[in-house]
């Protein structure tokens, strides 16, 4: 079974993060996110904070588009991914 919550559409398999780091701004989570990657098996989302819950950044969030920040993570049944 996989590590993260995933599931196959249409032939593809999308994949959302098992965790989340939360935490406001000089707290240390650069670090800890830094920390994490050195893990072989932990992967990054493709933005380093992709904000699914705010808008801003990305004018209209998906689903979809918040899904393919994970898509390395998809690509790998043992890999870890987070937010």
């Amino acid at each position: 079974p996989r590590l993260n919550p995933c599931w196959s559409e249409r032939g593809a398999t999308f994949c959302l993060p098992r965790f989340f780091i939360l935490g406001e701004m000089k707290c240390g989570t650069t670090t800890l996110y830094e920390l994490l990657l050195k893990h072989p098996r932990v992967l990054p989302p493709k933005t380093k904070e992709p904000r699914f819950l705010q808008t801003g950044r990305f004018g209209a969030t998906t689903l979809s588009r918040y899904a393919l920040e994970f898509a390395d993570a998809a690509k790998r049944d043992d890999a870890v991914t987070f937010d």
